[in-house]
């Protein structure tokens, strides 16, 4: 019922349906999987945490549950367990563009590798030309130096890809 409760935007609803579940599912990945995501969705980020560290714990071979990690870990402003996670993750799937651009947002929140964050957003861009996030992030990290030529550049490409764009 959870599934469809996310599948509909029913995100509180999901939610809740999934905490009751882990009471009863506490080990099963995924029912934690799933968990994590939603819990991302309604902004529990430290409990979407806790929930993919244990089922990283569970299955600490599957990507997957890499990637569910470092995400959840990015939100939880955790960049130090982000971006170790999600460099194996990209390492181990170079072409995936939700990893690809995860990476570059974990670089980006750290001031003192934005140059590293702007490399691998372009790598992303490379893997999915349609990445409007990517190219979206790059603007920011430009204008944010002051490199309103490279921003404004970067935004115009993010209105390209995805014309209804508000935040471009």
């Amino acid at each position: 019922k959870s599934l469809i409760e996310s599948e509909q935007n029913n995100f509180l609803q999901a939610y809740d349906l999934l905490e009751k579940s882990l009471t009863f599912n506490s080990n099963n990945p995924k029912v934690l999987a799933q968990y994590v995501l939603v819990a991302l969705q309604v902004n529990q980020m430290n409990r979407a945490f806790r929930a993919a560290e244990k089922l990283l714990n569970l299955e600490p071979d599957n990507l997957e549950s890499l990637y569910l990690y470092g995400v959840s870990a990015l939100q939880s402003n955790n960049l130090q367990n982000a971006e170790n996670s999600l460099t194996k993750f990209v390492e181990a799937r170079p072409k995936h563009s939700r990893g690809c651009l995860a990476l570059g947002l974990t670089f980006s929140a750290q001031s003192e590798k934005l140059e590293t964050a702007r490399q691998q957003l372009k790598k992303c861009l490379v893997i999915d030309p349609k990445n409007f996030e990517a190219a979206y992030q790059l603007g920011l990290s430009y204008k944010v130096a002051g490199d309103f030529t490279k921003a404004i550049e970067y935004f115009d490409q993010t209105l390209k890809i995805s014309p209804n764009y508000e935040s471009a």
